[in-house]
């Protein structure tokens, strides 16, 4: 068969197979969680990138399962954070300014300064990619983001030991698991 013969095209699941899928995966993310920073079993880091990367970050032509139910639905709760406040400078936004989930994504996670000197960045869905990539669940890439090798040019640290890195991750869990669960009530479930 061709490759673009209609009966290799991909079928679309049904929208409450999705609904389901979503509510699974939350949940194990939940227990993800809950194994790293209650039970203190940081090997499970992974597991935690790699359902976000899942839920939010995949980068596979079927696109992530949370934010593609936004777009079929379309429903995107909007986000409000409550961190503290401070004065921005002009023209920068305010970190506390309600959002969507993608904007969050889209927002930076942290940066660093490598032994080359260079500053670089991680937004918090690249810290998510890069951290399923180097430490993920069932996939583990064998091609490096640029911004990943510039990260382990610091002497193959690995990125769960970067300052900060854990809580940012733990951040982006619990504001994905909010989206995620303010996005099954708004449609009932």
């Amino acid at each position: 068969m061709a490759k673009d013969d209609p009966k290799r095209r991909p079928v679309p699941r049904p929208h409450a197979e999705m609904v389901e899928t979503l509510r699974r995966e939350l949940q194990l993310l939940k227990e993800h969680c809950a194994a790293v920073w209650v039970q203190q079993k940081p090997h499970y880091m992974g597991e935690v990138a790699g359902k976000l990367r899942l839920l939010v970050a995949d980068t596979s032509p079927a696109g992530p399962l949370l934010l593609k139910l936004f777009e079929i639905t379309n429903i995107n709760p909007i986000l409000k954070f409550n961190g503290p406040t401070f004065p921005v400078k002009p023209g920068e936004l305010d970190p506390n300014r309600p959002r969507t989930l993608d904007e969050y994504l889209d927002g930076i996670a942290f940066g660093t300064r490598v032994p080359t000197g260079k500053y670089v960045e991680l937004t918090n869905r690249e810290l998510i990619l890069v951290w399923a990539q180097q430490d993920g669940a069932s996939h583990v890439a064998w091609e490096l983001n640029p911004v990943l090798r510039d990260l382990l040019e610091m002497g193959n640290l690995p990125l769960i030991n970067l300052p900060g890195s854990n809580q940012v991750l733990r951040s982006i869990a619990h504001t994905v698991l909010a989206a995620g669960d303010a996005f099954l009530r708004q449609i009932g479930h």
